[in-house]
């Protein structure tokens, strides 16, 4: 443990070897001294070095708890986001946020991930975010929910993505038996 610490503290440890210290405590059963480490390590690395770490401190956080310490779950997950950069390391981020809010905390709170979401993610990415986080609208609350959700879709993507995205939105409304409503979308 000194080896580590010292090696840490000179800040000449890699991330790999401080996943293997954060590992050999947990084998220990010393679980919050394992969190400190992943801690310090986040502090010590930035993207793209880190992802590997946030993912794996996620995971043993929320496999060790399980909901039982939710706010401090959430504290580590805003911290992981903070300041992970626009690229597929965002969208599995605020996905995997997501899930775990709707397995341990609140519908409305997973909704509002997915939608601070839809403009953390790459533009290659947005419709796709888009598209689950209306669906997830849809499954959580009511289809009518999600109006305001396509409107700023067909608003904030590329032209050929707001096609897409309109097709659906008037899909939608005809299932509603909105006709007049799914008009004015073809018509758009």
């Amino acid at each position: 443990r000194e080896a580590y610490d010292a090696a840490m503290a000179l800040q000449v440890a890699t991330a790999q070897m401080c996943l293997n210290y954060a590992a050999y405590l947990e084998e220990a059963d010393f679980f919050e001294e394992s969190f400190r480490v992943f801690e310090r390590t986040v502090a010590l690395f930035s993207y793209p070095q880190v992802r590997v770490v946030w993912a794996t401190y996620l995971d043993k956080f929320e496999s060790r708890y399980e909901g039982t310490k939710l706010e401090r779950l959430r504290d580590l997950y805003e911290q992981a986001v903070k300041d992970v950069p626009a690229t597929s390391d965002a969208v599995e981020l605020y996905v995997k946020y997501a899930r775990m809010e709707e397995k341990y905390g609140l519908s409305r709170h997973a909704i509002a991930i997915y939608d601070r979401a839809t403009r953390a993610v790459p533009e290659d990415s947005r419709l796709d975010m888009y598209r689950l986080y209306i669906k997830k609208i849809c499954t959580r609350m009511e289809p009518v929910k999600s109006r305001p959700a396509y409107e700023r879709a067909v608003q904030e993507l590329g032209d050929d993505d707001a096609c897409k995205i309109c097709i659906d939105f008037a899909a939608m409304e005809a299932g509603l038996l909105e006709i007049d409503r799914a008009r004015a979308i073809f018509a758009h």
